[in-house]
């Protein structure tokens, strides 16, 4: 699934001499990353013709999904494109050479290859724990945000791996966009369209 953002206040029609500029932001997992697909069926069509910027945030730990019980992610196969390795490094390293070599006008604005996200240095989330404490003082401070489910132990402890997934994606998602306005303010220019997708995203032609 992917969503694009249109900037409202331009116009419709692009002028000829005006090189339309289009940013692609990826968050997830290593793992879950469908890669190849995207590269043929969305950065090599865009980077023949516009201006497109990737911003990518990756992580290499194992991720479990909080709905263990479901049979499916244990069957996820992995994207045969892409290396099979945990050095940050060399996937880092592969993911820049094939954005770049998609067309002439791809490049690489942000590219983050790491093990895991780091969700205490985050000061508003700090901030929200803080305040879940205070109302349920007895409780693990990630089992009410940002889902809600206390049915049973077996859902809390389900719900509270979910919602670290959950921050832990967001802020990654978070800290591209912030990248993404920086570059804008220090190059003096808009995007014309911004993409979201996700990690395991599959393009089609």
């Amino acid at each position: 699934d992917a969503i694009i953002v249109q900037d409202e206040d331009k116009s419709s029609k692009v002028n000829e001499t005006e090189q339309i500029r289009v940013a692609v932001i990826v968050a997830g997992t290593y793992d879950r990353l469908m890669f190849g697909s995207m590269i043929k069926h969305l950065m090599k069509p865009l980077a023949e013709k516009v201006k497109v910027d990737y911003y990518g945030s990756f992580t290499t730990a194992e991720v479990k999904a909080g709905r263990s019980k479901k049979i499916y992610p244990d069957h996820f196969q992995p994207d045969p494109f892409l290396p099979r390795t945990d050095d940050s490094e060399k996937i880092k390293m592969f993911l820049q050479e094939q954005i770049l070599a998609s067309g002439p006008l791809a490049s690489v604005a942000m590219l983050r290859v790491q093990d895991v996200i780091d969700l205490d240095s985050e000061p508003a989330l700090e901030a929200k724990r803080v305040e879940m404490l205070k109302e349920n003082p007895n409780e693990d401070p990630d089992t009410r945000f940002p889902l809600f489910d206390v049915r049973s132990q077996t859902v809390i402890t389900r719900t509270k791996k979910t919602n670290k997934n959950i921050l832990k994606l967001h802020l990654a998602i978070q800290n591209l966009w912030k990248a993404l306005l920086q570059r804008e303010a220090n190059g003096k220019f808009e995007y014309d369209y911004v993409i979201f997708t996700r990690d395991d995203s599959l393009w089609f032609e």
